[in-house]
């Protein structure tokens, strides 16, 4: 079975790492619930999404941010749809199919973020999570409507809203205390915060130009290990295309850097699309008797049931940065980018540690509130 790049993000981030970096005291998950997906990450940061009902793609919705520590109030933003203007003048009213909840001055209740309106007024803010636990739906109509709203504002379904909420609670430890947002009660609020683990400090990468190409040796070497391990997974023969690497994976082998004095990073073509490039990368010592290991990009996420697990050493659209030995990765559910998965990883000397972590299992275009799974200091 081959897999393209995003649903081999998918299976990536069910794949438990080889290692967690220490101090993680729980480790990240998403779930869905009906129409809303809820995530908290390593140290119970939690983000929840609401979406139109029907899979509307516009990015539309509600979110709600809220951090560990105890006394932490949930921070509500209104995420604006992608074609619109954002709004900056009239009025935003709140209603569900009850009736109104509340009509309030855009500029004194709100804050305009990128692609987003935080909710700054504490009144409503309050009304408004009694209101999904509650409700089928919640409307928001702006007056004046933004410029580039040709449609009727979709209304934000509340199935599932109870549940991503109670399941926030639970992450958070806050179930039965005074702070919980589905199921309060008389108990104090818990401080659930957890101190994030330390990412692996900026180190520069090592000088001196690298070797265009490995020796025949070590490229025997590196694609026996490729064939052996992934032909379940990548294209092992693909076909000429417009792509920068070009004919079979042997011809897709690619030096990417000098990472120490005698460690040199290679990549492997394993699967091409529109805009996605994935490679597996391998940690070479080239020479007489050519030392072949699989890089190691460690995915800190529980593991979930995939029909195939992808091993950690393949990561999609690669960036290389020499100056901190930081590596990107983004791989894109589709072209704007709104879905998908996105990584960091740093290189400490020895081996690539987890720095940052973040999905979006829904191409519905938010494209700046990705939950996160994973975070270092």
């Amino acid at each position: 079975m081959r897999l393209s790049p995003f649903s081999m993000s998918a299976c990536l981030a069910g794949f438990l790492g080889a290692t967690v970096a220490a101090g993680a005291a729980e480790l990240g998950d998403v779930r869905d619930f009906s129409d809303w997906t809820v995530g908290c990450d390593n140290v119970r940061v939690c983000r929840a999404h609401g979406f139109p009902a029907g899979g509307a793609s516009s990015g539309f919705g509600l979110r709600i941010d809220r951090n560990a520590e105890g006394p932490a109030r949930p921070r509500l933003f209104v995420s604006l749809d992608l074609a619109w203007e954002s709004p900056k003048t009239g009025t935003v009213t709140f209603a569900t199919e009850q009736g109104p909840i509340r009509t309030l001055p855009l500029r004194s209740a709100f804050r305009l973020e990128e692609n987003a309106l935080e909710i700054t007024d504490p009144s409503l803010a309050q009304v408004i999570l009694a209101a999904l636990r509650r409700n089928r739906e919640l409307r928001v109509t702006f007056n004046p409507a933004p410029p580039g709203a040709d449609e009727p504002v979709p209304a934000i379904s509340l199935s599932g809203a109870s549940a991503a909420l109670l399941w926030m609670d639970e992450r958070q430890q806050r179930i039965g205390t005074v702070s919980a947002l589905a199921r309060p009660g008389n108990r104090p609020a818990n401080d659930g915060a957890v101190a994030p683990p330390r990412a692996p400090g900026p180190r520069k990468l090592a000088g001196g130009e690298a070797p265009p190409s490995v020796s025949p040796a070590a490229t025997a070497a590196v694609m026996e290990r490729f064939r052996r391990d992934l032909d379940k997974i990548c294209d092992l023969d693909e076909e000429p295309g417009s792509s920068e690497d070009t004919g079979s994976a042997e011809e897709g082998l690619r030096v990417i850097h000098r990472l120490t004095g005698d460690t040199l990073l290679v990549g492997v073509r394993c699967w091409r699309g529109a805009y996605n490039l994935s490679r597996a990368y391998y940690l070479v010592t080239d020479g007489a008797t050519p030392v072949v290991r699989p890089a190691s990009f460690p995915q800190p996420l529980a593991r979930q049931e995939s029909e195939t697990e992808v091993p950690n050493n393949i990561l999609t659209n690669m960036e290389l940065d020499t100056d901190t030995g930081r590596i990107t990765h983004f791989s894109k559910g589709r072209g704007i980018g709104d879905c998908g998965e996105r990584g960091e990883w740093g290189w400490d000397g020895r081996a690539f540690r987890p720095v940052s972590l973040h999905r979006m299992p829904h191409c519905r275009g938010v494209i700046d509130a990705w939950f996160s799974l994973y975070t270092t200091q």
